[in-house]
């Protein structure tokens, strides 16, 4: 029997937000400037997008399922005013999404060297990447989201209890240099 989990929500959630920012970059639409209209179509597309490409053809199969995919389209108009907001009040643009960075062997930030002959690899994909770019410098910023209202908290990255967000942010520096 297949059931449809949180994790799975959050996957699909992803995807659309991924989705959605390919369908500004291909249009050539800003995230500040896009029509309500175009962005509730836009928002519908990409759920609607991310459910096929997930495999989760189970969500058109019951009134409960039919619902969860209506909710998650809420959540993402909600999230996606958010993000804009977010964009039009800063200089960062949006940049790149869900990247993976398994594939990039070369970095120094994921390729951690344990001794002579042993390396470790991490593996991971940064939600978001945002790029201000002035005359001198590419300044970037890496945007994980969660559902929670989990902040960054300096001395738990001092005692290495939180790291995510410190080697994501070395890796996207990498990869942009």
């Amino acid at each position: 029997e297949y059931d449809f989990q949180s994790v799975d929500f959050g996957n699909v959630c992803h995807r659309a937000l991924e989705l959605y920012s390919r369908k500004l970059e291909y249009t050539g639409e800003s995230w500040t400037e896009v029509e309500n209209k175009i962005r509730k179509q836009y928002i519908d597309e990409s759920v609607d997008e991310a459910i096929t490409d997930y495999g989760n053809s189970v969500l058109y199969s019951s009134s409960r399922n039919e619902y969860l995919v209506e909710r998650m389209k809420r959540m993402l108009e909600r999230t996606i005013w958010a993000l804009t907001r977010q964009v039009r009040a800063g200089n960062f643009i949006p940049s790149n999404f869900e990247v993976p960075f398994l594939s990039s062997s070369d970095l120094k930030a994921v390729n951690i060297a344990l001794s002579d002959e042993e390396t470790m690899r991490l593996k991971g994909r940064i939600d978001r990447i945002d790029l201000y770019e002035t005359e001198d410098e590419v300044l970037v910023k890496v945007v994980d989201y969660k559902s929670g209202n989990k902040v960054f908290d300096l001395q738990e990255f001092y005692y290495g209890l939180q790291m995510q967000l410190v080697v994501y942010l070395n890796a996207a520096l990498e990869m942009e240099q």
